[in-house]
């Protein structure tokens, strides 16, 4: 692996993704969902930095890629459950608050809200032109069919987390949903 792909920003780049945006969700280079989740490796990066204890005001480069983060339009359930958390470690703004409440919005939307897989979430929602998405971005959700996993699912919970702890309003409903989700996938051993 080349390492040098996911060196800290130049001053010419705010980002750590390793592929420019692709408003189709997939790698040019056939390389599957990767590029659905583009800005998650930036999130996790600064975030990582953040709870580290570096300083946006102190590091251009750190404020650099949060203002990137801010204006990204994000549709993998990955990448902005990672990019929820960053909102948890800046200062509160209006610019913050808005951003935060994109990915409480987006995460509420994406999440399956009808069938047997009430409470779960894909890897992307409403990617457009990404032939997987069964339908185009709507915030009823996902139909009942939608795939989804668990790996996923839990940094949509994770990020929907962040944003209430930033000051997100969550629905009480939401938080119902996923619990009655999550028990009901356990074995009986309780895993």
């Amino acid at each position: 692996m080349d390492a040098s792909r996911y060196s800290a920003p130049t001053e010419k780049d705010d980002n750590w993704e390793p592929l420019p945006p692709n408003p189709r969700g997939f790698d040019p280079a056939g390389g599957g969902l990767g590029a659905s989740q583009y800005g998650g490796r930036t999130a996790i990066c600064t975030y990582g930095l953040l709870a580290a204890g570096e300083k946006p005001k102190e590091k251009p480069k750190l404020a650099a890629a949060i203002k990137s983060l801010m204006k990204a339009d994000l549709h993998g359930t990955y990448a902005v459950g990672l990019r929820a958390l960053v909102w948890l470690l800046i200062e509160k703004s209006p610019q913050r608050d808005a951003a935060r409440d994109v990915d409480a919005q987006f995460l509420l939307a994406s999440l399956i809200k009808k069938g047997a897989r009430a409470g779960f979430y894909a890897y992307s929602y409403g990617i457009p032109g990404d032939a997987r998405v069964v339908v185009p971005f709507d915030r009823s959700g996902p139909p009942a069919g939608y795939w989804y996993d668990r790996s996923n699912s839990q940094y949509g919970v994770l990020g929907v987390w962040a944003a209430e702890q930033a000051g997100a309003e969550i629905p009480e409903k939401y938080w119902e949903t996923v619990d009655t989700a999550w028990r009901a996938a356990q074995n009986h051993e309780g895993d």
